[in-house]
């Protein structure tokens, strides 16, 4: 690997590098001197007959992309790589060079570097590059680059790159400490580089000022000025410093540190400005998330562009103001044209905020702060300067002892340091350790010597925190753009981005035709200035239109995460579950599987995706979620070891991209399943050759996903390959052969192999009826499948109790004899030797079990002699031979009969065998268990002969909890409760209103579940008076409201903002609000003079209430786990037990009735 130093290196200015790997070469940046230098431009003709494979971009300042359109005029095919902040800045950038070339030529004669059509040239070469993700190079397939975000300004990068010859990090300009405008730089990824490239602009800068009191020192100059009735003038450089000196300023205003002054931005800031407004992906996250709430943190009533000539005159003539002007140097432009003017008068000052080059006027003007009574050479002018002349420091370059950290963390064989004057540079090398330290001049070339053991390693996964966006092309398939294609071309663009976006009309071009020309270009935007609705031009960025959202009002970030389960990135390479506690201007406080020491605060930006709602309904409680967590990543581990990352990628492409739900719908996983949204995600995030097109929660959706520009796309499988953990694909196989199977109540998978095993009623007679049915599903899965051996003990009941004589009835839970597949049973009514044989022979039939039956008191039936059935035919079913079942329990194993006849999942604590020789159940609360197991006792009985009884004391605490989740929504129960033993009684007080018969409905759930009765007592509440009409304070009106509105109505809680006097009603099911309701509401508005409104999102608590409620008491149906998604307004409900299809048909339509959300019944 060499390293071509063609610009930049001993100097600031003209910065580029050229990069041999292989036998082909990228370039970094393209940049011109600043200054009016002879010679602007890099040393270019270094490239001549070099094979240039791609060109990348570090940030838009003019010193490091000033002579790209030269570049790329050489070059034209090669693609130029930048992020998407940096391509939307040089629009602006080289839009401005253009204009200063032309006035110069007219000005100065001086010949223009370039000409327009190469600027558009360079503009149409541009493509968006990936931020926190290595890409391979095009030609180059053995070279790994990752961007990191720099700091520096909006959109600037360091480079990692790593190839077998050698690794190699370019820092570009950099800055560790966060500005107002953008977070500090992040560390590349690429430890132990063989080389580190590092700016060294303020090298002798040991420690630079600190900024909060740099920031206070200079608004409190400005405000001293102006009070003393003398102009300001701040020379800014366009891109970067003045937007942050505009914030500065703002927020000192708003917080009264210094009172309110006209504000005047002058030349390029107002571009930029408004460019900045279209980027907030790589902003700071405080003013991102303004920006994306529809606030401008960069307006103000007092603050104005300056629009022409006149009114320049007209500021200088008014009252005293802040200018803030382009350039920062004062070399040229508006910020030179103020300083010629106010140099002489006392009154005005004139400060200086950015580097100033040895002979930019702005570094002369500072050598006289302290020699008054000289003069400044302006042009042709020699000026006496008279005013304020002060200097701050508000760098956005790190200083000598944060470089010397940075290069300490990446740990690099040799440095080459670049990008500042000689004593800089020298004075940084001793700092910098035992490191080799180079001092390239232009023209070196060094060679990187690769360390021996070094290999290109995985590519390294930086964190996340800008925004690639890739975009379809061509889908006009050749056609020219019309009016009526507008539509379809924004609903396009949002869908490849997610988000709202603002995209120039190259870009726009580019996603109709497949190569767009100049006059493709000029044809949409004269459709575009027709005023389409799809398309808002951006004020102050001409050629730049924003593609807005569909939805009308986009929830609240809070609303998005605060108790959801994200995967978030912790490092490089650490991507965990985490859930999201609350969300705060600091960041997401969010806990992880290590339970309270997992507790910490992330940005946004580490949000790879939202993975779904927690199942839990306590946020606070940290054992529970730890838990939660951790079987969750436990399963998703397991889950990605079954399936190998090749199996994602014949779903993505490059032209499109797709969000999670997609993906797990082209893997045919239930959308709702969160172990398979935590595997997917995690394989989407972790793949090398799948990229990620937008952020899951900085933009408002969910993340995009498409294949890397240079990764191979593979063929598509005709079907997902089934897996052990496929079990949605399996189900849908099983859906489509068997179909609605009489019988078939349940379906199991092996968590090893994937086998399947199905449950029938009788699966003597499923074996013959549905054997070609299961050889072709065994076919189709290519798992194993065989039918569970044993009857389904209820229906096996039901049906000896419909084969009896008429008149016959049932004297006792029958006996089950597997051995000799009996059915034995005491009857009472009409018997015969002749009804027994045709009850047998019609029970035989179906079951394929016999059927013996006894008069109660009477002599038992002759014994009826029986064969033992044949079980299915293992050739006709089976693919592959099953591990061994574990034998039938008997009566020598009572314990495992008890956990067949009596499932854990009822509510079982624990089990053990009596001394006295009988099996004791603990339950939860034993006295519903009682109750509710009376036959599953009697049946354990009937088959093991050995008694068993249920032991156990109900708990003090389950039983507050059962109180606390029976009680009505509507209302708030006190913390202390009373409960009496003697009467099995729960006394609870409470505050709030519920009718009697939602109290009703509330005991019989306790009751139901714990045995036990539910008393109640209202605590004292004071009266609340009506004041008069739009008189009521804030707590007058919240109680009035939740006194006024029927319990009924499910009102969960109110919430308030007195400031905007805005009252936030949640109830239950706010989509199912009823007319009067809403007119009750409008009327309590007029009433209390509040602003009332409804809170969209369902309570969670009630919609699992209302689930739970769909099994009445008789079923022996128990609810197991339940889920919901928001995003697709679907509950899923598992539960083990039987039910027919009737009773889930209409439990599904109750449930939307009441709730207005679907639900899916889910047998276990």
């Amino acid at each position: 690997m060499q390293v071509a130093f063609l610009g930049g290196a001993s100097g600031i200015g003209a910065s580029c590098l050229a990069i041999e790997v292989g036998s082909q070469w990228i370039v970094i940046d393209a940049g011109v001197r600043i200054g009016g230098t002879s010679d602007p431009l890099p040393d270019l003709a270094f490239l001549r007959d070099k094979s240039v494979a791609a060109i990348y971009i570090t940030h838009a300042h003019a010193d490091h992309i000033g002579a790209l359109p030269l570049l790329h005029a050489s070059f034209p095919a090669t693609p130029i790589y930048a992020t998407r902040a940096t391509c939307l800045l040089m629009e602006v950038m080289l839009a401005d060079a253009l204009t200063i070339m032309a006035r110069r030529a007219v000005e100065e004669l001086e010949v223009p570097l370039y000409t327009p059509t190469q600027v558009s040239a360079t503009l149409a070469a541009l493509r968006p590059m990936p931020v926190g993700t290595s890409f391979a190079v095009a030609g180059i397939p053995d070279l790994q680059i990752t961007a990191t975000l720099a700091g520096h300004i909006a959109g600037a990068v360091c480079l990692s790159l790593a190839a077998p010859d050698g690794r190699l990090v370019v820092s570009g300009d950099i800055s560790l400490t966060p500005q107002r405008t953008v977070p500090g730089a992040s560390i590349p990824p690429l430890a132990h580089p063989d080389l580190l490239i590092l700016e060294s602009t303020y090298g002798r800068s040991t420690l630079h000022a600190n900024r909060p009191a740099e920031e206070l020192r200079l608004a409190e100059r400005v405000a001293a000025v102006i009070a003393g009735g003398g102009p300001c003038l701040i020379p800014a450089f366009a891109l970067g410093r003045a937007q942050e000196i505009i914030l500065i300023l703002l927020a000192m205003q708003g917080a009264k540190q210094i009172p309110r002054f006209p504000l005047y931005t002058d030349g390029l800031v107002r571009r930029v400005t408004a460019a900045y407004t279209q980027i907030p992906e790589v902003l700071n996250p405080r003013l991102a998330n303004a920006l994306r709430r529809g606030r401008h943190p960069f307006a103000a009533s007092n603050l104005e562009p300056v629009r022409d000539l006149a009114h320049r005159e007209a500021i200088l003539r008014g009252p005293p103001a802040c200018i803030i002007a382009s350039s920062g140097m004062l070399t040229g432009g508006p910020s030179a044209w103020f300083a010629a003017r106010l140099v002489s008068n006392p009154k005005a000052a004139i400060l200086i905020t950015g580097y100033q080059d040895e002979e930019a006027p702005g570094r002369r003007l500072l050598a006289l702060a302290d020699a008054p009574g000289g003069t400044l050479q302006l042009g042709d002018q020699s000026l006496p300067v008279a005013c304020h002349i002060e200097r701050y420091s508000l760098s956005a370059h790190a200083d000598a002892a944060e470089l010397a950290g940075f290069a300490a963390a990446l740990k690099p064989a040799a440095i080459a340091l670049v990008h500042g004057d000689p004593d800089a540079r020298a004075a940084l090398a001793t700092q910098l350790g035992h490191t080799t330290v180079h001092l390239p001049t232009e023209g070196d070339v060094l060679v990187v010597q690769a360390a021996r053991h070094a290999r290109p390693p995985p590519p390294a996964r930086a964190r996340h925190t800008g925004m690639s966006v890739v975009l379809p092309s061509g889908i006009g398939n050749g056609e020219p753009l019309l009016v009526s294609d507008l539509d379809l071309l924004a609903t396009t663009v949002r869908a490849a981005t997610a988000s709202p976006l603002s995209l120039t009309v190259r870009e726009l071009a580019q996603v109709w035709y497949p190569t767009p020309t100049e006059a493709d270009e000029a044809a949409l935007l004269d459709l575009l200035a027709a005023a389409s609705p799809s398309f808002a031009p951006v004020p102050d960025l001409p050629g730049v239109y924003a593609i807005g959202s569909d939805d009308a009002a986009p929830s609240s970030p809070n609303d998005q995460l605060r108790g959801q389960i994200l995967l978030v990135r912790l490092g490089p390479t650490n991507l965990q579950p985490a859930l999201c506690r609350d969300l705060r201007p600091s960041g997401l406080a969010i806990l992880t599987a290590k339970g309270e020491r997992g507790r910490i605060r992330i940005l946004p930006a580490d949000v790879l995706e939202i993975i779904g709602t927690y199942p839990g309904a306590d946020l606070a409680d940290g054992t529970a979620i730890m838990t939660t967590l951790k079987d969750l990543d436990h399963h998703a581990v397991a889950w990605r070891k079954r399936h190998p990352r090749a199996t994602l990628l014949p779903l993505l492409n490059h032209e499109h991209t797709v969000g999670l739900a997609e993906v797990l719908q082209r893997l045919e996983c239930m959308p709702e399943d969160l172990v398979a949204r935590l595997a997917v995600a995690h394989m989407l995030n972790d793949t090398p050759e799948i990229i990620r097109s937008a952020a899951a929660w900085e933009w408002g959706g969910p993340a995009r996903y498409s294949l890397h520009p240079d990764a191979q796309p593979l063929p598509a499988a005709v079907a997902p390959v089934p897996t052990a953990a496929n079990t949605a694909w399996l189900s849908t196989c099983i859906d489509d052969i068997l179909g609605n199977a009489a019988g078939l109540y349940r379906r199991g998978f092996d968590p090893a192999t994937g086998a399947i095993t199905l449950y029938f009623h009788f699966p003597t007679r499923a074996a013959d009826a549905y054997a070609d049915q299961i050889t072709a599903l065994a076919a189709r899965a290519g798992v194993s499948v065989t039918l569970a051996p044993h009857p389904h003990q209820g229906a096996l009941i039901a049906a000896a109790s419909a084969c009896l004589p008429d008149g016959a009835r049932l004297h006792q839970t029958p006996s089950l004899l597997f051995d000799q597949q009996v059915v034995k049973a005491t009857i009472s009514g009409p018997f015969s030797p002749a009804t027994q044989e045709t009850a047998d022979a019609t029970f035989f039939a179906q079951t394929g079990w016999h059927l013996r039956l006894a008069l109660n008191g009477g002599p038992p039936s002759p014994a009826v002699r029986v064969a033992p059935s044949p079980a299915p035919a293992p050739a006709a079913v089976l693919t592959r031979p099953l591990p061994a079942v574990a034998p039938r329990p008997t009566a020598t194993d009572p314990l495992a009969l008890s956990r067949k006849v009596i499932p854990d999942a009822l509510g079982v604590v624990r089990r053990y065998l009596h001394p006295g020789g009988h099996v004791v159940v603990v339950a939860e609360f034993p006295d519903a268990a009682r109750q509710h197991w009376a036959a599953r006792l009697e049946q354990f009985r009937a088959i093991s002969g050995m008694a068993i009884e249920v032991g156990g004391t109900t708990n003090q605490l389950h039983l507050t909890q059962a109180a606390r989740l029976a009680a009505p929504l509507t209302i708030r129960l006190a913390k202390s409760m009373s409960l009496y033993r003697e009467e099995r009684r729960v006394h609870v007080r409470y505050e709030g209103a519920a009718s009697a018969e939602a109290w009703a409905d509330a005991g019989a759930r306790f009751a139901e579940q714990t045995g036990w009765q539910l008393t109640y007592e209202a605590l004292p509440t004071a009266p609340v008076a009506a004041p008069t009409e739009g008189t009521f304070d804030y707590g007058r009106a919240m109680a009035y409201v939740r006194a006024a509105i029927d319990p009924a109505a499910g009102l969960v809680k109110v919430s308030g903002d007195p400031t905007t006097r805005t009252l936030t009603l949640r109830f239950a099911f706010p989509d199912r609000l009823s007319p009067a309701l809403q007119a009750q509401l409008a009327d309590l508005a007029a009433t209390t003079g509040w602003e009332i409104g409804v809170h969209p999102q369902t309570s969670l608590p009630a919609l699992e209430a209302a689930a739970r409620a769909l099994f009445p008491a008789d079923t022996s149906a128990v609810v197991m786990k339940f889920s919901a998604d928001a995003a697709l307004r679907l509950v899923t409900l598992t539960y083990r037990g039987y039910v027919d299809e009737a009773f889930i048909t209409q439990a599904a339509q109750r449930f939307l009735r009441q709730t207005g959300w679907h639900i899916v019944l889910v047998p276990q």
